[in-house]
């Protein structure tokens, strides 16, 4: 089993390697925990675009940054190119407010943070910004809470909380995870 997934991930590299400029993987063998790392066979714990989604009353939207004047890749939260030591280290990075356990609205709007909606062929609405999630709607996100899934491809799930009409807080459990290249670049098309 150990070589299968070996010899998978060497036709992923190839594969990234033919079709993209700077791709990279980490490979982890072991979830972090409270109590130290869960062993688990070698996964792909993150790659150099690995986007962060949530369902909000069925639409996808997609953490971006703003302001960019040449939409792509670079501007999803998680494919910005730089390393990282697993799926949510570009999450925590936006942390400003000194507790680490939430990362608030108000901290996602000062790192100028949007999320953009996808239409039905998970197309970003990046120039709509109309059809963004209101982030004024954005309670936190729940840093304690991080989920990796073991698998061949990993992917990650957290925690967002919205405030609803009544006052509450609604949970969202939003995604991140690998995105080849090729079909990341079609969200912008």
């Amino acid at each position: 089993m150990k070589n299968v997934v070996l010899v998978l991930f060497a036709l992923l590299l190839a594969n990234s390697a033919a079709f993209a400029g700077s791709r990279f993987y980490t490979i982890q063998s072991g979830i972090p925990s409270f109590y130290g790392t869960t062993p688990t066979g070698n996964f792909v714990a993150s790659s150099s675009c690995d986007p962060f989604m949530v369902k909000i009353d069925g639409i996808k939207y997609y953490m971006m940054y703003s302001g960019s004047n040449n939409p792509g890749l670079q501007t999803l939260l998680g494919c910005s190119g730089m390393r990282k030591i697993d799926f949510f280290t570009p999450l925590r990075d936006l942390e400003s407010d000194g507790d680490d356990l939430k990362i608030t609205g108000e901290e996602l709007k000062k790192a100028g943070i949007r999320l953009v909606a996808s239409d039905i062929h998970n197309t970003l609405l990046y120039d709509k910004i109309d059809k963004d999630f209101d982030m004024n709607k954005v309670s936190y996100i729940d840093m304690s809470r991080l989920r990796i899934t073991p698998a061949a491809v990993g992917y990650g799930s957290f925690d967002l909380y919205i405030k609803k009409e009544n006052g509450n807080l609604k949970k969202i459990i939003g995604k991140v995870f690998v995105l080849p290249t090729r079909r990341g670049e079609r969200m912008f098309d």
